[in-house]
């Protein structure tokens, strides 16, 4: 049995890393185990050719509180987005944060009682402590936004493609303490990428912890006070177990959560038409939409994703929504004013179970965990986003130094 420290953490994500860093500056020992050859989790950054390319389009909130606690926002040099949207819809695009006659023509193409009713929910969102917000029904999101507008139109054109690229599905079926949590952070913050990519922030995260981390080995099963893996027998005080949700659920033998997928597509850009540039986040309003949920040409955003003089685009796609790859370019041409034939296909990611089904969790009782020592650090408990992950793993640090100060 290989010599163990008092804390294991499985899982070197987001959560797994802020866990592991909390612990080591409690004074604890920590052994942090992988899987795979990075850490990470799902967010990477590839290089390719001189782009870099995101493993599916994410992007950063500074507004985040859990994240704002444990990461040097300054160091990422976030390059954010306009604070706004880019709607394709049957016979024009229309812009709302750009300029005032442009979101006063994107003002004017919906109904107005909707649109002030959802203005006003998103300030009850920005005004109402959480314990208010967590005390509200948990209705799915769809219900509480037909509640709310009482329109199709916005509905259909703008909740409904916009957030369907966060939640990673279209019927919105998501929970409502979820959705309260994306509207208000979209309110506070302006989301942006960082300028080297994604994974600045775990590189970040990782300080602190890198010489405690064990690539390259697959755990095999857990028990109380022990951890069976590839390279060997752990048998720790403590497990943290910070892994994507599928492998969570296999160690605990609990039923496996229903996961959501995703493709994203890279492209290069060979010609812009004057005017074209733009920092807003492309949707598809449209009757017949297309196959993408969203698209971003991210170098109008951050020039350092791509080689000096050109232009990067991406569109993501649910992966039962995958099309050819002449579907997708067309797509993106109409989203953003280009021509197709100016688009050249750079490279494609397929993030299988990019995000879980948001509370699978909480349904669960996890006291008998938590008796043996266990400790469960991943966004399945928390919403499922970066700070959700982060706020996971903080939690669980705090979990641990408290119970070794009780004893």
């Amino acid at each position: 049995m290989t010599k163990s420290a008092e804390v294991v953490v499985i899982g070197a994500g987001l959560a797994g890393l802020t866990a592991a860093r909390g612990l080591v500056k409690a004074g604890l020992s920590v052994e942090l185990i992988e899987a795979s050859a990075e850490i990470g989790g799902r967010i990477r950054t590839e290089n390719f050719d001189g782009f870099q390319l995101d493993h599916g389009f994410q992007l950063f909130n500074p507004a985040y509180p859990a994240a704002r606690k444990v990461l040097n926002i300054n160091e990422l040099e976030l390059r954010k987005f306009s604070k706004g949207i880019r709607i394709l819809l049957d016979n024009e695009i229309i812009q709302f944060g750009t300029n005032p006659s442009e979101s006063l023509n994107f003002i004017k193409s919906f109904n107005r009682t909707g649109l002030i009713n959802l203005a006003r929910y998103l300030l009850l969102t920005l005004f109402s402590g959480e314990e208010k917000r967590k005390s509200r029904a948990d209705l799915p999101a769809y219900e509480i936004l037909q509640n709310i507008c009482n329109d199709d139109q916005i509905i259909n054109q703008i909740l409904i493609p916009f957030l369907s690229g966060v939640f990673l599905e279209k019927n919105l079926n998501v929970s409502r303490h979820w959705l309260d949590e994306v509207l208000r952070y979209f309110v506070l913050g302006s989301p942006g990428i960082p300028r080297y990519g994604m994974q600045q922030i775990p590189m970040q995260l990782s300080r602190g912890v890198t010489e405690f981390i064990s690539l390259n080995t697959k755990v095999e099963s857990i028990d109380t006070g022990v951890v069976n893996t590839s390279t060997g027998i752990r048998a720790p005080k403590y497990i943290v177990l910070a892994a994507d949700p599928v492998s969570i659920a296999s160690l605990l033998g609990l039923p496996m959560p229903k996961m959501n997928s995703v493709i994203t597509w890279y492209f290069t850009i060979s010609h812009r038409y004057r005017g074209s540039r733009t920092k807003l986040l492309a949707i598809d309003g449209s009757s017949n939409p297309g196959p993408l949920i969203n698209s971003a040409v991210l170098t109008d955003v951050a020039k350092s994703y791509a080689p000096r003089g050109q232009d990067l685009v991406c569109g993501s796609a649910l992966s039962d929504d995958f099309e050819v790859i002449d579907k997708v370019k067309n797509h993106i041409a109409l989203m953003h004013t280009l021509n197709p034939a100016h688009l050249n296909f750079l490279k494609s990611f397929r993030i299988d179970n990019a995000l879980p089904e948001t509370g699978y969790l909480r349904k669960l009782d996890l006291t008998n965990f938590k008796a043996k020592n266990i400790y469960i650090s991943s966004d399945l408990i928390s919403t499922p986003s970066i700070n959700g992950a982060v706020s996971a793993g903080q939690e669980a640090a705090d979990q641990i130094v408290l119970k070794e100060l009780r004893s």
